[in-house]
């Protein structure tokens, strides 16, 4: 993290730094941006700058990640921590061993059409024996960044993805 005040040189410092990541390694580059600092560094390396807003224009899908048994712990964990679940807790441990059924059952289920699977496909597929959960996921999948199949950090595209976070900083509709 980066601290400064405006116009210390903040966005042209960490420019340089991608600039150099990206011509020097072979490697993928997320940034969060605020005031469009990074967007003249991000189109000269054809990069994609993607701006939240209430209109969709910035999206994720950690479900459209590659199918394996790391992601699918990572994804189970995911949810586990939007939901608040321990699971060293002993009462937790049935809520928990569902959500890694779910995960398991729905990609087993879906196998190579994971472009299928979102937040609210596996709050449907949790079912009614966790409802308290059921229902906090399908108003998380419900909001405008986690509805899409598609996810918009698409680095087949482009090795350096943007996310201007000056939409998070303003609208309160976007936290939800």
């Amino acid at each position: 993290m980066i601290i400064g005040s405006t116009g210390s040189g903040k966005s042209t410092f960490i420019s340089f730094l991608i600039a150099n990541l990206l011509t020097k390694y072979d490697m993928s580059v997320v940034a969060l941006d605020r005031m469009n600092g990074l967007e003249i560094m991000t189109d000269f390396f054809e990069g994609q700058y993607n701006t939240a807003n209430t209109d969709g224009g910035f999206y994720i899908n950690p479900f459209s990640l590659k199918d394996t048994e790391e992601n699918r712990q990572f994804l189970a964990n995911w949810i586990k921590f939007m939901l608040n679940i321990d699971s060293d807790n002993q009462q937790d441990n049935k809520a928990s061993q569902s959500i890694d059924k779910v995960i398991r059952d729905t990609y087993n289920y879906m196998g190579e059409q994971k472009n299928q699977i979102n937040l609210l496909e596996i709050a449907k597929n949790l079912g009614s024996s966790e409802q308290d959960f059921n229902e906090i996921l399908k108003s998380q999948g419900e909001k405008i960044y986690f509805k899409n199949f598609q996810d918009c950090l698409d680095f087949s595209k482009s090795p350096l993805s943007v996310i201007n976070m000056d939409a998070f900083a303003n609208d309160k509709n976007l936290w939800g």
